[in-house]
C-alpha cells in the first residue's frame, strides 16, 4: 500500500510540475544562487516568494513520510536520512532540469533545497528511534 502511495505521489508531482505546464519562457533560465529568494524578499521583493518556498517544502513532505516507512527499519537514522536526502535531491533536480530544458519555468536550486528539506523532515519525523524517549536497544 505504501509503495502504491509513493507511485501516486510521484505521478502527482510530475503532473503538477511538468505535465500540466505549457512552455512559458522564450529561453531557458536556471537560478543557481542558493537562497536567492530570501535575499530578494529582504531587499523589498515580493513576499509571495516565501509562500512558494514553504509550498516547495510541503510538496515533498509526503515523500519523506513514505520513504521513512518504505526504507528498511534495520537501517540507522543517518542512513535513512541520507538516502532520503539523495533520492529527493535527484528527483527534485530532475524536475527542475526538465522545467528548464523544456521552457516550462525557471529551474531553481532554491526549489531543490526546499523540496529536499521537506522530504528529509518528513523522513525524520517518523523514523524509528528518533524520539529521545525511545527505548534503547537491549
Amino acid at each position: 500500500g505504501l509503495a502504491a502511495l509513493m507511485v501516486l505521489w510521484i505521478g502527482a508531482m510530475l503532473y503538477v510540475t511538468i505535465l500540466n505546464r505549457q512552455p512559458a519562457l522564450t529561453q531557458p533560465v536556471f537560478a543557481w544562487a542558493p537562497f536567492h529568494s530570501y535575499r530578494e524578499v529582504a531587499s523589498g521583493g515580493n513576499p509571495e516568494i516565501l509562500r512558494s518556498n514553504l509550498m516547495n517544502v510541503a510538496l515533498f513532505l509526503p515523500a519523506g513520510l513514505l520513504l521513512g516507512e518504505l526504507l528498511p527499519r534495520s537501517w540507522s537514522l543517518p542512513a535513512r536520512l541520507l538516502t532520503t536526502l539523495a533520492l529527493s535531491v535527484c528527483f527534485s533536480f530532475a524536475i527542475e532540469y526538465v522545467q528548464f530544458s523544456h521552457l516550462l519555468g525557471r529551474g531553481e536550486i532554491n526549489d531543490v533545497l526546499h523540496n529536499t528539506l521537506g522530504a528529509v523532515c518528513g523522513s525524520w519525523m517518523f523514523s524509528p528511534g528518533r524520539s529521545p524517549t525511545a527505548e534503547a536497544p537491549a
